[in-house]
Protein backbone atom coordinates (compact mmCIF):
# COMPACT_ATOMS: atom_id res chain seq x y z
CA UNK A 1 0.00 0.00 0.00
CA UNK A 2 2.17 3.16 -0.87
CA UNK A 3 1.51 6.80 0.90
CA UNK A 4 -0.96 8.22 -1.35
CA UNK A 5 -3.59 5.15 0.01
CA UNK A 6 -2.35 4.88 3.35
CA UNK A 7 -3.25 8.74 3.80
CA UNK A 8 -6.83 7.91 2.47
CA UNK A 9 -7.34 4.94 4.32
CA UNK A 10 -6.64 6.93 7.76
CA UNK A 11 -8.50 9.92 6.62
CA UNK A 12 -11.37 7.56 5.73
CA UNK A 13 -10.82 5.98 9.39
CA UNK A 14 -10.98 9.41 11.25
CA UNK A 15 -14.36 10.04 9.63
CA UNK A 16 -15.79 7.20 10.59
CA UNK A 17 -14.35 7.52 14.51
CA UNK A 18 -15.44 11.34 14.65
CA UNK A 19 -18.84 10.53 12.72
CA UNK A 20 -19.26 7.63 15.54
CA UNK A 21 -19.19 9.88 18.40
CA UNK A 22 -20.72 12.65 17.37
CA UNK A 23 -23.79 10.80 16.61
CA UNK A 24 -23.31 7.83 19.23
CA UNK A 25 -26.71 7.10 21.13
CA UNK A 26 -28.18 7.57 17.42
CA UNK A 27 -26.12 5.75 14.90
CA UNK A 28 -23.69 2.38 15.22
CA UNK A 29 -21.37 0.62 12.92
CA UNK A 30 -24.13 -1.06 11.92
CA UNK A 31 -25.24 1.14 9.14
CA UNK A 32 -21.78 1.20 7.25
CA UNK A 33 -22.80 -3.03 6.15
CA UNK A 34 -19.83 -2.58 3.73
CA UNK A 35 -17.01 -0.80 6.22
CA UNK A 36 -18.00 -3.25 8.51
CA UNK A 37 -16.88 -6.12 6.13
CA UNK A 38 -14.56 -4.81 4.61
CA UNK A 39 -12.47 -4.05 8.05
CA UNK A 40 -13.13 -7.54 8.99
CA UNK A 41 -11.50 -9.03 5.81
CA UNK A 42 -8.58 -7.03 6.33
CA UNK A 43 -6.40 -8.20 9.29
CA UNK A 44 -4.15 -4.85 9.76
CA UNK A 45 -7.07 -2.62 9.46
CA UNK A 46 -8.70 -4.76 12.07
CA UNK A 47 -5.95 -4.81 14.43
CA UNK A 48 -5.29 -0.74 14.21
CA UNK A 49 -9.12 0.05 14.43
CA UNK A 50 -9.61 -2.79 17.56
CA UNK A 51 -6.33 -1.33 19.36
CA UNK A 52 -7.30 2.49 18.79
CA UNK A 53 -11.11 2.12 19.74
CA UNK A 54 -10.23 0.51 22.97
CA UNK A 55 -7.97 2.88 23.97
CA UNK A 56 -10.65 5.45 23.37
CA UNK A 57 -13.03 4.23 25.71
CA UNK A 58 -16.01 5.30 24.26
CA UNK A 59 -18.74 3.09 24.60
CA UNK A 60 -19.86 3.98 20.57
CA UNK A 61 -16.35 2.78 19.41
CA UNK A 62 -16.17 -0.58 21.58
CA UNK A 63 -19.21 -1.53 20.78
CA UNK A 64 -18.24 -1.11 16.67
CA UNK A 65 -15.36 -3.09 17.41
CA UNK A 66 -17.38 -6.38 19.22
CA UNK A 67 -20.17 -5.81 16.29
CA UNK A 68 -17.79 -6.25 13.47
CA UNK A 69 -16.04 -9.36 15.32
CA UNK A 70 -19.56 -10.64 15.21
CA UNK A 71 -19.58 -10.63 11.22
CA UNK A 72 -17.41 -13.67 11.38
CA UNK A 73 -20.58 -15.86 12.20
CA UNK A 74 -19.37 -18.18 14.51
CA UNK A 75 -15.91 -18.88 13.11
CA UNK A 76 -12.33 -18.34 15.54
CA UNK A 77 -11.46 -14.55 14.77
CA UNK A 78 -8.09 -14.19 15.80
CA UNK A 79 -6.98 -10.48 16.60
CA UNK A 80 -3.18 -9.15 17.08
CA UNK A 81 -2.88 -5.31 18.93
CA UNK A 82 -1.41 -3.09 16.81
CA UNK A 83 1.91 -2.05 17.85
CA UNK A 84 1.83 1.04 16.02
CA UNK A 85 -1.22 2.46 18.01
CA UNK A 86 -0.39 0.87 21.25
CA UNK A 87 2.15 4.18 21.57
CA UNK A 88 2.21 4.21 25.59
CA UNK A 89 3.07 0.41 26.04
CA UNK A 90 3.48 0.42 30.05
CA UNK A 91 1.16 -1.73 32.52
CA UNK A 92 -1.81 0.91 33.01
CA UNK A 93 -2.40 0.88 29.16
CA UNK A 94 -1.73 -2.35 28.25
CA UNK A 95 -3.97 -3.40 31.42
CA UNK A 96 -6.53 -1.02 30.24
CA UNK A 97 -6.94 -2.60 26.76
CA UNK A 98 -6.72 -6.42 28.07
CA UNK A 99 -10.08 -5.73 30.32
CA UNK A 100 -11.90 -3.73 27.21
CA UNK A 101 -11.44 -6.86 25.40
CA UNK A 102 -12.73 -9.12 27.80
CA UNK A 103 -15.59 -6.59 28.61
CA UNK A 104 -16.71 -6.78 25.26
CA UNK A 105 -15.75 -10.34 23.87
CA UNK A 106 -15.87 -12.10 26.61
CA UNK A 107 -18.60 -14.51 25.13
CA UNK A 108 -15.83 -14.79 22.47
CA UNK A 109 -13.06 -16.23 24.84
CA UNK A 110 -10.76 -17.15 21.78
CA UNK A 111 -10.30 -13.64 20.65
CA UNK A 112 -10.27 -11.81 23.75
CA UNK A 113 -7.38 -14.78 24.66
CA UNK A 114 -5.96 -13.63 20.99
CA UNK A 115 -5.71 -10.42 22.46
CA UNK A 116 -4.26 -10.66 25.75
CA UNK A 117 -1.64 -13.11 24.31
CA UNK A 118 -0.64 -10.55 21.56
CA UNK A 119 -0.17 -7.50 24.78
CA UNK A 120 1.93 -10.36 26.32
CA UNK A 121 4.18 -10.41 23.77
CA UNK A 122 4.91 -6.43 23.96
CA UNK A 123 4.56 -6.24 27.54
CA UNK A 124 7.12 -3.58 28.85
CA UNK A 125 7.88 -6.07 32.29
CA UNK A 126 7.26 -8.72 34.80
CA UNK A 127 4.86 -6.82 36.37
CA UNK A 128 2.60 -6.37 33.14
CA UNK A 129 3.22 -9.71 32.24
CA UNK A 130 2.15 -10.93 35.36
CA UNK A 131 -1.13 -9.08 35.34
CA UNK A 132 -2.57 -10.38 31.81
CA UNK A 133 -1.67 -13.80 33.10
CA UNK A 134 -3.65 -13.46 36.10
CA UNK A 135 -5.94 -11.57 33.30
CA UNK A 136 -5.91 -14.84 31.11
CA UNK A 137 -6.77 -17.11 34.03
CA UNK A 138 -9.84 -15.15 35.35
CA UNK A 139 -12.03 -14.64 34.47
CA UNK A 140 -11.13 -16.12 30.37
CA UNK A 141 -10.16 -19.84 31.40
CA UNK A 142 -12.21 -19.71 35.04
CA UNK A 143 -15.26 -19.45 32.96
CA UNK A 144 -14.14 -21.42 29.90
CA UNK A 145 -12.69 -24.72 29.84
CA UNK A 146 -13.45 -25.74 26.60
CA UNK A 147 -12.61 -23.15 23.65
CA UNK A 148 -10.09 -20.53 25.42
CA UNK A 149 -8.18 -23.47 27.07
CA UNK A 150 -7.86 -25.36 23.71
CA UNK A 151 -6.55 -22.59 22.21
CA UNK A 152 -4.13 -21.39 24.90
CA UNK A 153 -2.59 -25.10 25.22
CA UNK A 154 -2.23 -25.04 21.34
CA UNK A 155 -0.89 -21.58 21.48
CA UNK A 156 1.60 -21.98 24.49
CA UNK A 157 4.43 -24.19 22.47
CA UNK A 158 4.37 -21.68 19.74
CA UNK A 159 5.23 -18.50 21.99
CA UNK A 160 8.99 -17.91 23.98
CA UNK A 161 10.56 -16.82 27.07
CA UNK A 162 8.54 -15.01 29.56
CA UNK A 163 5.28 -15.32 27.45
CA UNK A 164 5.60 -19.13 27.26
CA UNK A 165 6.00 -19.16 31.05
CA UNK A 166 2.86 -16.76 31.32
CA UNK A 167 1.25 -18.61 29.88
CA UNK A 168 2.19 -22.35 30.91
CA UNK A 169 1.32 -20.60 34.51
CA UNK A 170 -2.18 -20.01 33.40
CA UNK A 171 -2.69 -23.35 32.36
CA UNK A 172 -0.95 -24.86 35.27
CA UNK A 173 -3.41 -22.53 37.50
CA UNK A 174 -6.50 -23.77 35.81
CA UNK A 175 -5.43 -27.97 36.15
CA UNK A 176 -5.18 -27.01 39.97
CA UNK A 177 -7.86 -25.32 39.76
CA UNK A 178 -10.34 -27.79 38.32
CA UNK A 179 -8.85 -30.35 40.13
CA UNK A 180 -9.52 -28.53 43.53
CA UNK A 181 -12.85 -28.48 42.19
CA UNK A 182 -13.11 -32.34 41.50
CA UNK A 183 -11.70 -32.77 45.19
CA UNK A 184 -14.61 -31.46 46.75
CA UNK A 185 -17.06 -34.23 47.62
CA UNK A 186 -20.65 -34.60 46.48
CA UNK A 187 -23.10 -32.90 49.21
CA UNK A 188 -27.17 -33.76 48.31
CA UNK A 189 -28.23 -30.71 50.25
CA UNK A 190 -26.71 -28.61 47.55
CA UNK A 191 -28.63 -30.41 44.82
CA UNK A 192 -31.75 -29.28 43.55
CA UNK A 193 -34.63 -31.92 44.15
CA UNK A 194 -35.91 -33.61 41.70
CA UNK A 195 -39.17 -31.69 40.64
CA UNK A 196 -37.39 -28.54 40.71
CA UNK A 197 -34.59 -29.59 38.45
CA UNK A 198 -37.74 -31.07 35.52
CA UNK A 199 -39.51 -27.30 36.77
CA UNK A 200 -36.44 -25.66 35.48
CA UNK A 201 -35.91 -28.21 31.83
CA UNK A 202 -39.59 -27.25 30.96
CA UNK A 203 -38.60 -23.31 31.64
CA UNK A 204 -35.78 -23.64 29.81
CA UNK A 205 -37.79 -25.47 27.43
CA UNK A 206 -40.45 -22.92 26.91
CA UNK A 207 -38.53 -19.90 26.48
CA UNK A 208 -35.87 -21.78 23.77
CA UNK A 209 -39.38 -22.18 22.05
CA UNK A 210 -40.18 -18.69 22.74
CA UNK A 211 -36.98 -17.62 21.60
CA UNK A 212 -37.02 -19.79 18.40
CA UNK A 213 -40.52 -18.06 17.21
CA UNK A 214 -39.24 -14.89 17.39
CA UNK A 215 -36.79 -15.20 16.04
CA UNK A 216 -38.59 -17.02 13.17
CA UNK A 217 -40.26 -14.20 12.68
CA UNK A 218 -37.69 -12.09 10.96
CA UNK A 219 -36.28 -14.85 9.05
CA UNK A 220 -36.55 -13.89 5.30
CA UNK A 221 -36.06 -17.57 4.23
CA UNK A 222 -38.90 -19.26 6.14
CA UNK A 223 -41.02 -16.48 4.98
CA UNK A 224 -40.92 -18.09 1.74
CA UNK A 225 -41.48 -21.60 2.43
CA UNK A 226 -44.09 -23.72 3.78
CA UNK A 227 -43.17 -25.70 7.09
CA UNK A 228 -44.68 -28.53 8.62
CA UNK A 229 -44.08 -30.77 11.44
CA UNK A 230 -43.47 -34.31 11.99
CA UNK A 231 -43.71 -36.16 14.91
CA UNK A 232 -41.89 -39.49 14.12
CA UNK A 233 -40.41 -41.37 11.60
CA UNK A 234 -37.15 -42.15 10.27
CA UNK A 235 -37.72 -39.85 6.29
CA UNK A 236 -39.93 -37.91 5.06
CA UNK A 237 -41.88 -38.19 1.74
CA UNK A 238 -42.82 -35.77 -0.81
CA UNK A 239 -44.51 -36.08 -4.10
CA UNK A 240 -43.57 -33.51 -6.85
CA UNK A 241 -45.19 -32.86 -9.80
CA UNK A 242 -43.21 -31.36 -12.93
CA UNK A 243 -46.29 -30.80 -14.81
CA UNK A 244 -45.71 -33.63 -17.37
CA UNK A 245 -46.94 -37.23 -16.24
CA UNK A 246 -47.62 -38.64 -12.82
CA UNK A 247 -46.39 -36.91 -9.76
CA UNK A 248 -42.96 -38.24 -8.65
CA UNK A 249 -42.64 -40.03 -4.69
CA UNK A 250 -39.17 -38.19 -3.03
CA UNK A 251 -38.60 -39.76 0.04
CA UNK A 252 -35.83 -37.80 2.47
CA UNK A 253 -34.24 -39.31 5.10
CA UNK A 254 -34.10 -37.61 8.32
CA UNK A 255 -30.44 -36.29 10.19
CA UNK A 256 -29.91 -34.77 13.41
CA UNK A 257 -27.80 -31.52 13.40
CA UNK A 258 -26.76 -30.07 16.84
CA UNK A 259 -25.07 -26.88 17.92
CA UNK A 260 -22.86 -26.29 20.95
CA UNK A 261 -22.84 -23.32 22.94
CA UNK A 262 -20.36 -23.10 26.03
CA UNK A 263 -21.55 -21.28 29.04
CA UNK A 264 -19.39 -19.29 30.95
CA UNK A 265 -19.24 -20.76 34.61
CA UNK A 266 -19.44 -18.40 36.21
CA UNK A 267 -22.87 -17.70 35.31
CA UNK A 268 -24.43 -20.42 37.25
CA UNK A 269 -21.98 -19.57 40.44
CA UNK A 270 -22.04 -15.73 40.78
CA UNK A 271 -23.94 -14.32 37.82
CA UNK A 272 -24.78 -10.81 39.25
CA UNK A 273 -20.61 -10.77 40.48
CA UNK A 274 -19.56 -11.70 36.62
CA UNK A 275 -21.61 -9.39 35.16
CA UNK A 276 -20.59 -6.58 37.43
CA UNK A 277 -17.15 -7.16 36.72
CA UNK A 278 -17.50 -7.11 32.92
CA UNK A 279 -20.12 -3.74 33.05
CA UNK A 280 -16.87 -1.84 34.92
CA UNK A 281 -14.87 -3.56 32.35
CA UNK A 282 -16.58 -2.35 29.44
CA UNK A 283 -17.42 1.42 31.21
CA UNK A 284 -13.96 2.30 32.79
CA UNK A 285 -12.18 5.41 30.88
CA UNK A 286 -9.00 7.11 31.21
CA UNK A 287 -9.60 10.47 33.13
CA UNK A 288 -8.61 13.37 30.67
Amino acid sequence: MGKTQESKAETALRFLEEFLLQHAGTLTIKIFDSVAREILTNRTLLSKITTRWFLNGARVLCESVHDIGGRSHGGILLIDVDAAELTTKDFTHMVFLARKAIGYFFLEPVTAASILISLMRMSPDDKTLEQLGQLLFNPLLVNYTGSAQEYVEAQAPQETGKVKETLDRALGAIAAYLETLRGVPALAALHPGQAHREAYRRYMSESSAASMKEAEKHSVFLNLVSRSTLLYGRKSINYIHSGEGPRRRMEIPLTSHSIQMEIPRMENLDEHGLNYMLRVFRAERFRT
